[in-house]
């Protein structure tokens, strides 16, 4: 009889678990806007979120890659904004994140704080130089570092570093390198048997190392530090 209970119990779980996520994913709405260009992700039922979070992709990487961290976030009130570059090259456009950030303001939306900005690679290469010189409420970098001539040590807002331990193009060594140009509280996360591609949807990118885990596996740990590190920062 106790079995049985805890079976019925278990599979009422479940059913509620996965009901309550599918309701999540039904509220979620997706806004492309021309200028500046980049897509907005939200709850629709959602009027004051929790943070905004700017998004920078990786280069000559089609911003959709990234849509399915963003859709993951945004089922937690935060407000994502994933901006499009010239020909996808963030190097092109490295303030975009100002446009995007005021254009929201004017069109009425309302968060905590200010924005959160970061990015893949040379997207997040490009999110730390904004963060350099603009008002920021947090930075994350994935598989990416800081320009050479860009100085963070000093900085106040926090700093998440997700590395992969078999990124052939933004390897380990070369990342460890870009954190002393960070502030020394930053957090730093390396994923075990992580590859480069495995960041965005975008296929597998020559140069990279080999993957000890499924893509799967990569964006779990990916979402998993990313919400710690939104959790502990920005209530």
């Amino acid at each position: 009889m106790v079995k049985k209970n805890l079976s019925v119990i278990l599979i009422v779980f479940f059913v509620l678990f996965f009901s309550f996520s599918a309701l999540a994913q039904e509220n979620l709405a997706r806004e492309t806007f021309s200028r500046p260009p980049f897509t907005l992700i939200f709850q629709q039922e959602t009027e004051h979120f929790r943070g905004l979070l700017i998004f920078y992709p990786g280069g000559r990487v089609n911003p959709e890659a990234y849509f399915w961290f963003g859709e993951k976030i945004a089922q937690h009130d935060f407000l994502v904004a994933v901006v499009d570059f010239p020909f996808n090259l963030g190097v092109l456009a490295p303030n975009r994140a100002r446009a995007v950030h005021r254009f929201l303001l004017n069109e009425g939306w309302s968060w905590e704080g200010q924005p959160i900005i970061g990015g893949h690679s040379l997207g997040g290469a490009m999110a730390a130089r904004f963060a350099d010189n603009n008002p920021v409420g947090g930075l994350f970098l994935w598989a990416a570092y800081p320009p050479s001539w860009t100085d963070l040590s000093d900085a106040e807002f926090p700093v998440l570093v997700l590395m992969a331990e078999n990124d052939g193009l933004a390897t380990t060594k070369d990342v460890e390198k870009g954190i002393t140009q960070l502030p020394p509280q930053s957090r730093v996360h390396l994923i075990q048997g992580g590859i480069h591609s495995f960041f965005g949807r975008y296929g597998l990118q020559r140069g990279d190392g080999e993957p000890e885990i499924t893509r799967e596996e990569q964006e779990t740990q990916i979402f998993e530090v990313m919400f710690e590190f939104l959790k502990d920062n920005f209530k």
